[in-house]
């Protein structure tokens, strides 16, 4: 268990740093490492993707209670935009974990690795998102319709989906001040209720391994949200001295990676 622990501490060190640098959630670097570190350590392979999806949503749940508080703290969160995508998030999220549950471990795997595929090709040729002026983000029913879509992605595949509201918000002209404020606010309700969710839909399942709650396992959790919460800062400084363009293209490359892996093996 000490050596578990120290991995997972590892993790989350390596989140909280290359995450804010890279512009993305943490969950798709947590998702494959947990995938190789739970088999190792006795979860069983043909469940390790779903306690993988589980235990990052969890995580991003525990990571995201930090940046809401002090976004909103600082009045960086639009309220009238969040109250828009949180029906569609929670609504998405409920509906992405029931369907990743019913799927077979080696699919929700390419699901993963599919998404890890389009999200390189993004970062390295996607048109950036910019501010329009005079705009007050998007209308209810499309930021309703983002929501549902982004939260059930965002569920299905383990991430909180801060790498897709960020960019949505933009494209939709949300003043870039409350565009992190919002988007950390959404990620919590959407991880929130995809957890919630991954915990009723794997309660039952046969072979949980211990200090598990459903598809969670509790010292992955933690531990790798607590390190990914005190390095966040560090990285969130560091990201502004970095040429970003750049060190997202060298992390697209580790994503191709990635999405090979799950895709071909």
């Amino acid at each position: 268990m000490v050596i578990e622990l120290g991995l997972f501490l590892a993790l989350g060190m390596v989140v909280g740093l290359v995450a804010p640098a890279a512009g993305i959630g943490g969950g798709v670097l947590m998702v494959p490492a947990f995938l190789v570190i739970f088999p190792a350590f006795g979860i069983a392979p043909d469940m390790a993707a779903h306690m993988a999806v589980g235990s990052s949503v969890g995580a991003a749940a525990l990571m995201s209670l930090s940046a809401v508080h002090a976004h909103a703290r600082n009045g960086a969160v639009d309220w009238r935009v969040f109250k828009a995508l949180a029906p569609g998030l929670i609504v998405g999220a409920v509906i992405g974990g029931v369907i990743a549950h019913g799927l077979p471990d080696d699919i929700l795997r390419r699901v993963f690795g599919a998404l890890m595929l389009l999200l390189a090709i993004y970062l390295v040729w996607g048109r950036q998102p910019h501010e329009w002026r005079h705009s007050a983000g998007p209308s209810p029913r499309t930021a309703l319709s983002a929501g549902f879509v982004i939260g059930e992605v965002g569920s299905m595949v383990g991430v909180g989906g801060g790498s897709m509201i960020v960019p949505f918000l933009l494209f939709q002209g949300l003043h870039s001040q409350r565009v992190a404020g919002t988007s950390s606010a959404g990620v919590l309700v959407a991880a929130l209720t995809a957890a919630i969710t991954y915990i009723l839909v794997g309660r039952e399942s046969p072979g949980l391994p211990a200090y598990s709650l459903g598809y969670l396992y509790g010292p992955a959790v933690t531990a790798t949200a607590i390190t990914a919460m005190l390095l966040a800062p560090l990285g969130a400084k560091i990201a502004q001295h970095l040429p970003r363009k750049r060190f997202q293209r060298l992390f697209a490359i580790l994503l191709l990676i990635i999405a090979v892996r799950m895709l071909v093996f």
